[in-house]
């Protein structure tokens, strides 16, 4: 199965209830659902670990769409958020 595949294979559901966001590997997972061009809505996002995650949409001049996000206490220090939506 190719990357893509396997980042759209992930349910919603999984990010939206929090238990993504929480996985070690948490930081690299958004960035791939990111690329996968999917909009991220009601993701719980809190309390993770998000520095220096990319989150720029380089191939478009509008940035990915994370729309209603829980962030809450999320470190996204030195991430890269340009554009994003």
């Amino acid at each position: 199965m190719d990357k893509a595949a396997d980042v759209n294979a992930v349910n919603d559901s999984a990010w939206q209830d929090g238990t993504l966001g929480q996985l070690p590997d948490a930081k690299e997972r958004l960035g791939e659902r990111a690329r996968s061009g999917q909009p991220m809505e009601n993701f719980a996002l809190a309390n993770g670990d998000y520095s220096h995650v990319n989150l720029v949409n380089r191939a478009s001049k509008t940035g990915y769409q994370l729309h209603n996000a829980d962030c809450y206490h999320s470190d996204f220090n030195h991430a890269h958020c340009f554009k994003l939506d």
